[in-house]
């Protein structure tokens, strides 16, 4: 199914959350591992949480950090205890998730080294030449 002749198909790479959308997506399209990059459920949080989300390439500091700039509150809850994305799960998600992308360049502060390594993995992962061609 794999093509690398110049044709009608679609070039894709995946980026999914983990938690059984994997085996979902390879047997509905039959996308090999190599084109799919799943988010990790964080060191800290792993066994107990077997998904995760893209709130986990964050690190807990810096999405703290966000949720307060966008008035999320923190205290007084389980954050310290789950995941991000787990945390995300009864709260305003989309809204968030939209000022994130309409204030990203006026933020004006620099993500800590776990956060950067985690958003360099799936840009680098992205980025790599050879796409799976739908």
């Amino acid at each position: 199914m794999h093509d690398r002749s110049a044709g009608q198909g679609i070039g894709i790479r995946i980026v999914i959350d983990a938690g059984g959308l994997r085996t979902r997506i390879q047997e509905a399209y039959g996308i090999p591992d190599g084109y799919i990059f799943e988010v990790p459920v964080p060191v800290d949080f792993s066994p107990k949480f077997r998904s995760s989300g893209i709130e986990d390439l964050f690190s807990k500091a810096d999405f703290a950090r966000l949720l307060a700039t966008f008035g999320v509150t923190t205290k007084g809850t389980n954050f310290d205890r789950v995941t991000n994305s787990d945390f995300m799960r009864k709260r305003p998600k989309r809204l968030v998730a939209q000022q994130l992308l309409d204030s990203i360049t006026e933020l004006g502060w620099e993500f800590d080294s776990v956060t950067e390594a985690n958003f360099r993995e799936v840009l680098d992962f992205c980025s790599e030449g050879e796409w799976f061609k739908l």
